[in-house]
């Protein structure tokens, strides 16, 4: 095989996988767990930030609050060489700008995040839009993140699950538009199933399934949906203030 093939064939040399895992390749190996997990969620945070630099002292913050400055900066130290020394091949990408700063460089590496948000944040023109909306889709595995509970890393994770949501609609409404009503029952369904409470999902999955005139909705869809209306129908309304004022 042509050197110039093989190359093609040969991973980034950096992959991280963080959206329904936390998993870390370095030249095609996965990298054993960290002592730590503090110190891969310091690394996600950093592909997470990988456009701009990092105050340590901000990162110190973060990841050990309970401590005094100078002890948090001295635990960061530590974890950046323990992560330097896990990267091998690959620790110059953990740079230090400044004395003060740190960020890490991707180039030519594969972080799923970083392409979950790329394929979202320029829309292309509409021939291409279905593609981007399918690429986000099949990267997005799960929740940034499951096992860090760190307060950081929440509303990274709340972007990410809507923008998963939003592309599903966006892909449904596609297949409607186009007349496709079995394609947008697939992507309807995930959604549902996604977010059960989204009563607008449940509406469209429905008026899919009537569209498309093959096959019922599965009990599953039917209970989920019905669920949704059962939500809507018991909903308490908004008490009015004591001092408001009637029209």
């Amino acid at each position: 095989m042509p050197a110039s093939e093989s190359s093609l064939l040969e991973p980034p040399p950096l992959q991280f996988w963080l959206l329904g895992r936390c998993e870390i390749h370095v030249r095609g190996l996965p990298l054993p767990p960290p002592r730590y997990r503090k110190e891969w969620w310091l690394l996600a945070l950093l592909v997470l930030g990988h456009d701009r630099e990092h105050s340590r002292d901000s990162l110190a913050a973060a990841f050990w609050p309970e401590s005094d400055t100078d002890r948090a900066l001295l635990y960061l130290r530590r974890s950046l060489t323990n992560l330097r020394r896990a990267l091998g091949a690959e620790a110059a990408r953990l740079s230090s700008p400044t004395p003060r700063t740190l960020r890490l460089d991707l180039s030519g590496a594969f972080a799923d995040v970083v392409a979950f948000d790329q394929a979202l944040r320029k829309i292309p023109s509409r021939p291409r839009l279905e593609e981007a909306l399918a690429r986000a889709v099949d990267l997005y595995q799960g929740p940034l993140l499951p096992d860090c509970d760190d307060a950081w890393v929440l509303p990274e994770r709340e972007e990410r699950a809507q923008s998963y949501l939003a592309a599903l609609e966006g892909l449904a409404q596609r297949a409607t538009e186009a007349g496709d009503p079995a394609t947008a029952v697939h992507w309807l369904r995930r959604l549902v199933s996604a977010d059960p409470g989204r009563e607008s999902a449940c509406g469209a999955l429905m008026a899919a399934l009537a569209a498309g005139g093959t096959a019922p909705p599965s009990r599953r869809s039917t209970r989920t949906c019905a669920g949704c209306s059962a939500r809507t129908s018991t909903r308490t309304p908004p008490r009015r203030p004591k001092n408001s004022i009637s029209a």
